[in-house]
């Protein structure tokens, strides 16, 4: 069996093991649990932010592509040299890591995510908005101005746990939130918004860490001139966690660009 064969077997494996968990998803039929950027065209959507940004969770990407024409150079793919849940600190995984990572020792291409757990008021389910560093920048800026001004007639308030309205920023780069002072919810929806804020998902399964096998399968079907693949020939820079059903299974980022909706936008990877 050819790499592109095993790669996509493998993939359909997890994708098999990602619809068929033994969790009841509380996703409705046709919803992924990751916010395509075109959900949030004209008026965005309604959403209760479930995390303080200093509670968002950071992880590391490894793509390289261009837009136009549209080629992907290396296939998206989660860094190895990223935490695995919430708590660390940044500045301890800024750097690329080829002793633990071997897409960084191939040198490719290296972005910082964001995911924002927010619950979708219309689908009654959290959902993650997959931020990329400069979109997170700019929801950051919404989110504390939101703040500043509730906080003028309420020093207590937090926006966490009050409804906002996510949407495209107006030169339609970025994204942003907005109040929603006319949304109120039942009380069945505070309800579960009180349980989602009090449990906190397993973001380790969430960014999809890859074993060494599928990584090394993907350094070797990058474009040439985008990896290094003599790497392939050496050992392993690092013990990569075995894929089990459950877990594995900075170049500046640019603004959303006309293809993001068609082509760049197709989370879960």
């Amino acid at each position: 069996m050819g790499i592109r064969d095993a790669l996509k077997k493998r993939e359909e494996k997890r994708e098999e093991i990602r619809n068929n968990t033994d969790k009841p998803s509380d996703l409705p039929e046709g919803v992924g649990r990751f916010i395509r950027n075109n959900e949030l065209n004209d008026e965005g959507r309604t959403f209760v932010i479930l995390d303080d940004p200093d509670d968002w969770y950071f992880y590391f990407v490894h793509e390289d592509f261009q837009y136009k024409p549209y080629e992907v150079f290396v296939k998206k793919h989660t860094c190895i040299n990223s935490p695995r849940g919430l708590g660390s600190a940044l500045e301890n995984f800024e750097k690329k890591d080829g002793s633990k990572c071997l897409s960084c020792a191939a040198g490719i291409k290296r972005k910082l995510y964001f995911m924002v757990r927010l619950y979708d008021v219309e689908h009654d389910c959290f959902r993650i908005y997959d931020a990329k560093e400069f979109h997170a920048q700019n929801l950051v800026s919404a989110y504390d101005k939101i703040e500043k001004t509730a906080r003028k007639f309420n020093k207590e308030y937090t926006l966490v746990g009050d409804v906002v309205q996510m949407m495209k920023t107006s030169d339609g780069k970025s994204f942003t939130f907005d109040t929603a002072d006319d949304v109120e919810l039942t009380e069945a929806q505070q309800a579960k918004v009180k349980e989602l804020l009090a449990e906190k998902p397993d973001y380790e399964f969430l960014g999809k860490f890859r074993n060494e096998e599928d990584i090394r399968g993907i350094i070797a079907e990058a474009a040439e001139g985008h990896a290094d693949k003599s790497v392939l020939g050496q050992a392993s820079p690092a013990t990569v966690k075995s894929d089990d059903a459950d877990k594995a299974l900075a170049e500046d980022v640019k603004p959303v660009a006309e293809s993001d909706d068609k082509k760049a936008d197709n989370l879960p990877f």
